[in-house]
């Protein structure tokens, strides 16, 4: 093929001036070679940008996909839509999740995705920290460090995602060769506690070499590594606890590994291991949750435009229809339907929102019932409004909304969820109709694109991590416990006296209807 490829452009290049065969010595316009490529501060934030991608288009083998968004172009509700098949939301079919034998590991087709993301991980750390010690890349050394940084944060988020879902799991760090006894022997599943040590280990590194700020806007920074360690951290022990003793868990048993010959000099204690862990989510939890304070305005983090500046937003991803046409979703745009989108709140997640005083609606004389929306958002917790639809929202401030949405004073208003429709993204299965997301701008009505910030790590989350670790660990609420507990509820405008709620709750009713 070079041979063809030669002979053709000598052909052509017969006809020209003589000067064109400096042409030659050009590196390929099609390609890029590593002989000259990560060589400079700004090759690095160029290969780091890519797992910045919301899609992921497999013929032009991108390794994307990895971070939370509303999807590019992408006809869902897209970061909301994430907790269908959960006891908190669902879509018009239930998840096998909840059918005993019907829920089964992820398939070949996630095996290789993850793979095809570590190993694009790992060219970039195993080149660039070899060429990064030999002071051979060129540029500011904090930005160099960043995006080295950013790498490691990658390469860690894709193994708590292949984690989560497959456990035990292979932790490579190099380049394979093509070597069929080489990739058999890497491939081997090490334990699942060696898996989320890594993976606390490359954040750790992750949070050494980033920034307070990024470079540039709407990347990571040092804190979003300290976060997802929190939450690695807490996951993993919460884990190892609830399932300590099954075969789910390293050394318990009918753990899978204990029949592997290559684990057979393998030993854990658990305990010190669920310690370990609950210890590092504290930790972490508590550098971002010191640092961050939350946002009063608790409806505009899920439905502005733009999410600069909050002190609470980590990182989130921004859209728009003017610069890039391709940076648009269609959140708000089903979301005015009526709360379409064929996602809907379950009764449980309903009812667990408590009175504004604190109370459990089982414990509170002010509940009135839930025949009507009325009824139901009646003196609770001021997130419920903000999260749920009721009659009389407002969907739309364009006088020409869609018809067949009930109108008072030339605008559209919520006034009953389609449960029943032709087309199910434009219904509710349940009657309890998502507004986190919900715009009202007539610039982004139902059928046109959509362009509100999508937000990816948010301080609020390192303030809960901090709390349920600091229990789990030691079994009580001191520490900064109080501290963060008040302050969330504060901000949601509930009684900070958390205890009368533990007080008031029974869990015989805190059942799933």
């Amino acid at each position: 093929m070079k041979k063809i490829l030669l002979y053709t452009f000598i052909a052509t290049a017969s006809a020209l001036a003589t000067s064109c065969n400096d042409y030659l010595d050009c590196e390929p316009i099609t390609s890029v070679s590593t002989n000259v490529y990560l060589y400079s501060e700004t090759d690095l934030a160029a290969y780091a940008a890519k797992f910045y991608n919301d899609s992921e288009n497999e013929n032009d083998d991108e390794y994307g996909n990895i971070l939370p968004s509303h999807g590019s172009a992408t006809y869902n509700l897209g970061l909301f839509q994430k907790d269908n098949g959960t006891d908190d939301q669902t879509a018009d079919s239930p998840s096998k999740l909840f059918i005993k034998g019907q829920y089964h590991v992820g398939d070949d087709d996630l095996w290789h995705k993850y793979f095809r993301k570590i190993r694009a991980a790992n060219y970039f750390i195993q080149t660039v920290t070899e060429r990064y010690a030999n002071r051979e890349i060129s540029g500011n050394n904090a930005n160099i460090k960043h995006y080295i940084g950013e790498v490691y944060f990658f390469r860690a988020y894709i193994y708590l995602t292949a984690l989560q879902n497959l456990g035990d799991f292979p932790i490579l760090t190099e380049i394979l060769p093509d070597d069929y006894n080489a990739i058999r022997e890497a491939s081997k599943r090490r334990p699942r506690n060696e898996v989320a040590r890594f993976i606390l280990s490359d954040l750790d590194k992750a949070y050494e070499y980033m920034l307070p700020t990024a470079p540039v806007s709407n990347r990571l920074n040092k804190d979003c590594a300290a976060l997802v360690k929190s939450r690695a951290a807490l996951f993993e022990a919460t884990w190892e606890k609830y399932h300590k003793g099954s075969a789910f868990v390293p050394g318990g048993p009918g753990w899978p590994g204990a029949s592997m010959d290559y684990l057979k000099d393998f030993s854990i204690d658990i305990d010190s291991e669920i310690k370990y862990f609950l210890q590092q989510a504290i930790e972490a939890a508590d550098i971002v949750a010191q640092g961050h304070n939350l946002h009063g305005n608790y409806a505009s983090l899920f439905n502005s435009i733009d999410l600069s500046g909050i002190d609470e937003i980590l990182l989130w991803r921004k859209y728009s229809v003017n610069s890039d046409a391709t940076s648009y979703h269609f959140v708000v745009s089903y979301l005015q339907r009526n709360g379409g989108g064929n996602t809907g709140y379950t009764r449980s997640m309903v009812n667990s929102y408590l009175m504004s005083d604190g109370l459990p609606i089982y414990a509170s004389t002010n509940y009135q019932g839930d025949d009507t929306y009325e009824h139901i958002f009646t003196d609770r917790d001021g997130r419920m409004g903000q999260t749920i639809l009721k009659t009389g929202d407002l969907l739309s401030d364009d006088p020409n909304f869609a018809t067949w949405i009930k109108k008072s004073d030339g605008y559209g208003y919520f006034y009953r969820p389609e449960i029943f429709e032709a087309q199910k993204e434009n219904s509710n299965p349940t009657g309890y109709c998502l507004r986190k997301g919900l715009n009202t701008s007539g610039d982004m009505q139902s059928t046109k694109e959509s362009y509100t910030g999508c937000p990816i790590f948010r301080a609020a989350e390192a303030y809960l991590n901090y709390i349920e670790a600091y229990y789990e660990l030691n079994g009580n609420l001191g520490g900064n416990c109080d501290k963060y507990w008040k302050a969330l509820r504060a901000r949601a405008g509930m009684s900070t006296d958390y205890q009368k709620t533990i007080n008031n709750t029974d869990i015989s009713k805190e059942k799933q209807d």
